[in-house]
């Protein structure tokens, strides 16, 4: 051998070889732990989009009530104007309740969709982990 050339020890080169390898052992458990985590979250986010979608549907029917911030001077003069103003309210605003009501109708369907598709896809891999 050269002396210029460094020696090599076999023994240091294995340790070096197996501990790597078992960081990349490690970087796979926690990125399969973080997939799990994923489920969750997606479940989670899903059932966030559910409230979501509520507070919007119960928030798209048509006012039958004088709102309590407009109680105030200088609206609450106009006592008999209320009705007509509720009644020309939703009317104006009829089609983007209608096209709201749509999308609020879409958007739940996808939703059970998402869950249907992760349910099953949970489904099929537990039976890959079973089957091994």
């Amino acid at each position: 051998m050269d002396d210029n050339q460094a020696k090599i020890d076999v023994d240091e080169l294995m340790k070096m070889v197996h501990l790597q390898i078992d960081q990349q052992i490690d970087s796979t458990n926690k990125s399969d732990s973080i997939k799990v985590n994923n489920f969750a979250q997606k479940k989670l986010l899903l059932s966030q989009v559910k409230k979501i979608l509520k507070v919007a549907q119960e928030r798209s029917i048509i006012r039958q009530k004088w709102p309590d911030k407009l109680s105030r001077f200088p609206f609450n003069i106009t006592l008999v104007f209320k009705p007509i103003i509720l009644k020309g309210l939703a009317a104006l605003f009829k089609d983007q309740r209608e096209i709201n009501l749509s999308l609020i109708g879409a958007l739940k369907l996808s939703l059970e969709v998402n869950e249907q598709l992760l349910q099953e896809i949970e489904t099929i891999k537990a039976k890959l982990e079973h089957n091994g």
